[in-house]
């Protein structure tokens, strides 16, 4: 579903001594079934963006839209439409069996019957790639730490959000469950025209599923587009050149010395196959 910000700005503390802007005239939009990443160093402003995203703060101005609509004008639904997940979600665990954490949002509501929980946890299991009759009864805190996160974000899915928004998924997490979290997001992005928000302060292990990146410098958006067109607007800062993705940054380096490069594709057996068969022609790369 589409999401539009306008003009957002957010002030923490306002009309005190320590008055503070976390967003500046932020404006953007992220089309139906499109990943964005938000990229930024701490203290950036990214995570309070993503909180008003979700309306767990309220912007100081501005307006942000999912599907047309003023977000303000889904009330409490908000958080059911558009899903955050915290940073090291699993931290947040707390029920006894996996099955109870994952559907204690909605045995809180007297909307579902017990098939209906059954069937949304099942669909919410199958997303992140766990088998709920392996794992119902277990205790969550039995588990790998990726398989506590997976648990984490089933949590989020189970209402059948329609804008995930993942807060740093990336710590703590070894290369297989990066992959596996890389699988998620396309599962869910897939999924009805669903949007994926991911935001941290390292994009690389992303770029594969990205369509978008935003990078946000001291509250404002410093770039926004397509993944080449970002690295290929800042990679002569000074300042934020330290904080793209690596490999997207070589790949534009690559392309600023004619040498082509497919789009989107941040394969590193591809970028090295290119460097070596330029090499072989005994080309230069200055």
């Amino acid at each position: 579903m589409e999401i539009r910000v306008d003009n957002l700005n957010h002030f923490f503390k306002r009309g005190t001594p320590f008055e503070r802007q976390a967003l500046r005239d932020i404006s953007f939009l992220i089309p139906p079934e499109k990943v964005l990443g938000v990229l930024g160093p701490i203290g950036s402003g990214k995570t309070t963006l993503a909180r008003t995203l979700n309306g767990l703060v309220q912007p100081t101005s501005g307006k942000i839209s999912l599907g047309g609509v003023d977000i303000k004008n889904f009330g409490p639904d908000l958080r059911k439409k558009i899903a955050l997940v915290f940073q090291q979600p699993e931290k947040q665990l707390f029920e006894e069996t996996v099955f109870r954490d994952i559907s204690f949002p909605l045995r809180s509501s007297y909307d579902f019957s017990e098939e209906d929980i059954e069937l949304r946890v099942g669909n919410a299991c199958a997303t992140v790639g766990l088998y709920i009759d392996e794992i119902r009864n277990r205790s969550p805190f039995e588990l790998s730490a990726g398989e506590k996160r997976r648990v984490a974000i089933a949590g989020a899915l189970v209402n059948d959000p329609e804008v995930l928004i993942l807060d740093e998924p990336a710590a703590d997490l070894d290369p297989p469950s990066l992959l596996i979290l890389n699988n998620i997001v396309e599962s869910f992005k897939k999924k009805k025209g669903h949007t994926v928000i991911i935001v941290s302060h390292d994009m690389d292990s992303f770029l594969p599923v990205l369509d978008l990146l935003l990078v946000m410098h001291n509250g404002k958006m410093a770039a926004f587009g397509a993944v080449r067109e970002v690295c290929s607007e800042l990679r002569n800062d000074p300042e934020l050149r330290q904080i793209l993705p690596s490999l997207g940054l070589l790949v534009e380096e690559l392309r600023a010395r004619n040498i082509h490069m497919p789009d989107g594709d941040f394969d590193l057996q591809l970028i090295k196959d290119r460097i070596i068969d330029v090499l072989r022609t005994g080309r230069s790369f200055t």
